[in-house]
C-alpha cells in the first residue's frame, strides 16, 4: 500500500512539476516558510469544518451517508487496516504534498491564467471531486473540501497552507476511522 502510495501520490507531485515546467509555472515557488505570516495560521483553521464534517458525516443516518459509509469500509479499511501511525502520517503528507502541487500549485494558477480566479476555484475543486470518486456523493464532498483547499490558498498566498491542511486532515480522518470508528488500529510505531 505504501509504495502505491508513494508513485500515485509522488507521481502527482511530480506530474505538477513538470506540467509547471512545460507550461510556465512554478509550484514549488508557491511555497513559503515564514513562520511570522499570521494570515497563514488562519488559513491553517480550513481543517476545522473539513474535520467537523467527516464526523458529521460518520453520524448523519442518511442513505447516500450510509452507502458511503458502506463503501468507505470495502476499500479504505483493507488498504489502511495494520499500518503503523507513522505509516498513516507520512501517507498523509505526502497526500497534501502531492495531490495539492498538482490541483492547487499548477491546475488552479493554469485556470486562474485563462478563465480568473473564481473559475480556477470551482473547476480546480471539481476537478479534484472527480479524481477522489468513491460515489457521487464523496465526490461533492471532497469538492466542497477542494474548495475550502483552494480559499486557503488564495486566503493565504502560501501553498504550503494548503498541502498542509490536506495532509493533516487526511491523517486525522483515517486516525479516527480506523481507531474509533473500527477500532482497528493504527499500530503504534
Amino acid at each position: 500500500m505504501l509504495r502505491m502510495a508513494v508513485f500515485v501520490e509522488g507521481g502527482m507531485g511530480l506530474l505538477a512539476i513538470g506540467l509547471g515546467y512545460l507550461f510556465g509555472y512554478q509550484p514549488l515557488a508557491m511555497i513559503h516558510v515564514e513562520l511570522e505570516r499570521w494570515p497563514d495560521a488562519l488559513g491553517l483553521a480550513a481543517i476545522v469544518p473539513m474535520f467537523l464534517g467527516f464526523l458529521l458525516i460518520g453520524k448523519l443516518n442518511l442513505e447516500p451517508l450510509r452507502l458511503l459509509r458502506s463503501k468507505l469500509d470495502q476499500v479504505i479499511l483493507p488498504l489502511f487496516r495494520g499500518l503503523y501511525l507513522s505509516d498513516l502520517f507520512w501517507l498523509s503528507i505526502l497526500a497534501g504534498v502531492g495531490e495539492e502541487l498538482l490541483f492547487r500549485g499548477f491546475f488552479h494558477l493554469w485556470i486562474s491564467d485563462w478563465l480568473g480566479l473564481p473559475a480556477a476555484v470551482i473547476l480546480t475543486a471539481v476537478l479534484f471531486g472527480l479524481v477522489h470518486w468513491v460515489t457521487p456523493i464523496y465526490a461533492l464532498i471532497a469538492g466542497l473540501m477542494g474548495l475550502l483547499l483552494s480559499a486557503s490558498l488564495v486566503y493565504t498566498d502560501n501553498l504550503l497552507v494548503a498541502i498542509l491542511v490536506h495532509g493533516l486532515y487526511d491523517f486525522l480522518a483515517l486516525w479516527y476511522y480506523l481507531r474509533y470508528v473500527h477500532k482497528a488500529g493504527p499500530a503504534h510505531g
